[in-house]
């Protein structure tokens, strides 16, 4: 087995030789149980509200048990989707899945439909269970509401668990366990095979509980599992490519009801409300700090804008046009809350998304108006944002939208409500019209049609 952790893990420490079942103040203090110890036998309900007994459970077949945050955590999505497209594989090598977290019953079955989940997903909504394994933490109190409507009122304390992975035997004991305090880094489905393909159960006392560690955190002991001086460190998702992950399911609803020219069909958007509200919760609580890396925050707040543009309409739908909402003033009205704040469509789009100093940005949000660059009908990540404003911008100016001559223009308003952006508007076509462009055309706008996108 320590062929497998040099081959796949970096710099590992073991926890405190101790037993909590005490909530730890913060993520990085948490004390799980250790290797050979066994899991507190306990009765928790399924998504179906079924009565379910751990220890009748685990000694069915080996158990790979996963404590996440809750259906609300994208990441913890992303790694539940993971474990269910590699669980025949653990099924082949006599393996269960078993997910716990404190969302009650009904979260589950939530969880389970939205990606086709066949393993067991239990509900430890006072948060029993995870406290006793030592990984349950006092999360951050601004998010206290969200945990507590999670697990139906149970888990007022905002109590969380630690991301972890523990392998468990039949008879309910811990043979491998892996626990981090950073929650974005997950157990990726080839580690997880890689450790059920040669882990000799239930010989559990050659194996090291292990935790990662930041450069800031101090390890607890100096005992440290060894690693060869060439050994790698594990390739995890970043932070980047975790925050692309939030936008999956959006890109799926612009898949399905968004059309390549970009109307939108918004009949069959309503009758699937409750996607796009679920993403625009993710969104909510996903919000990128303000230093984090630009292209995942123009990304993260073209897709915001747009996903609560369909959100305004379908809420209003049928609907001939947006401007008959708030008597035209609808993009003023500060209805959407981001980081304890009241934000406008306007408050996002000059204050947050402009400021970044991108003029393509003007052909990536959306209006919901037939003279608005069209909705584009995949979602915007960090790693697909340089592309696509690029197309949407070229694809745009060529449209038949703009009637475009090498001396004179005649373009969308969007040139004209917005000119500051783009500079020399002439100059800015010329990069790229089809054809030559003198950048001292002549410049005229269009009258912009309201009428809905559909």
């Amino acid at each position: 087995m320590h062929t497998i952790i040099s081959k796949f893990l970096a710099v590992f420490f073991l926890f405190p030789l101790l037993l909590n079942s005490q909530i730890a103040p913060s993520a990085d203090s948490v004390k799980p149980i250790l290797t050979g110890q066994s899991v507190p036998k306990f009765s928790l309900n399924d998504a179906n509200n079924n009565t379910i007994q751990t220890d009748v459970l685990f000694a069915q077949k080996n158990t790979i048990l996963i404590f996440y945050r809750g259906g609300w955590c994208p990441y913890c999505n992303v790694h539940l989707k993971e474990m269910g497209e590699i669980e025949q594989k653990l099924v082949g090598l006599g393996y269960q899945i078993v997910a716990i977290s404190p969302d009650a019953p009904a979260k589950l079955k939530d969880t389970e439909a939205k990606d086709s989940l066949h393993y067991t997903l239990l509900s430890d909504s006072k948060t029993a269970l995870m406290q006793k394994m030592g990984v349950a933490f006092f999360g951050p109190e601004k998010y206290k509401k969200t945990f507590s409507e999670a697990s139906n009122g149970d888990n007022t304390e905002g109590v969380l668990p630690v991301p972890s992975v523990f392998f468990v035997d039949k008879m309910g004991k811990v043979a491998f366990s892996y626990i981090d305090p950073n929650y974005k880094k997950r157990l990726s489905g080839k580690l997880i095979l890689a450790i059920a393909s040669n882990l000799d159960l239930p010989s559990y006392e050659k194996m090291d509980t292990v935790k990662t560690v930041s450069k800031s955190t101090q390890p607890t002991t100096t005992q440290q599992t060894p690693l060869p001086p060439t050994t790698k460190p594990t390739v995890q998702p970043n932070v980047q490519q975790a925050n692309s992950n939030i936008h999956a399911d959006f890109d799926r609803l612009l898949s399905k009801y968004v059309f390549a020219d970009g109307s939108v069909n918004y009949k069959g958007l309503k009758k699937d409300k409750a996607s796009l509200e679920a993403y625009i919760k993710t969104l909510q609580s996903n919000v990128p700090a303000n230093n984090a890396d630009k292209k995942m925050r123009l990304a993260y707040w073209i897709n915001a804008y747009n996903a609560l543009t369909l959100k305004l309409i379908i809420d209003n739908y049928p609907l001939s046009k947006i401007t008959n909402l708030d008597g035209g003033k609808t993009w003023d009205v500060k209805r959407f809350t981001f980081d304890g704040k009241k934000l406008s469509l306007n408050d996002i789009e000059n204050s947050i998304i402009r400021p970044m100093g991108d003029a393509r940005i003007h052909f990536a949000v959306n209006c919901a108006a037939k003279s608005c660059p069209p909705l584009y009908n995949k979602a915007f990540t960090a790693d697909n944002l340089e592309t696509y404003l690029e197309d949407r911008t070229r694809k745009f100016i060529n449209s038949s939208t703009n009637k475009l001559t090498a001396n004179e223009l005649t373009v969308s308003k969007i040139f004209d409500w917005y000119g500051k952006d783009f500079g020399s508007v002439p100059t800015f076509i010329a990069k790229y019209a089809k054809i030559k462009v003198s950048k001292t055309a002549k410049v005229g706008f269009n009258e912009y049609d309201w009428n809905l996108n559909e």
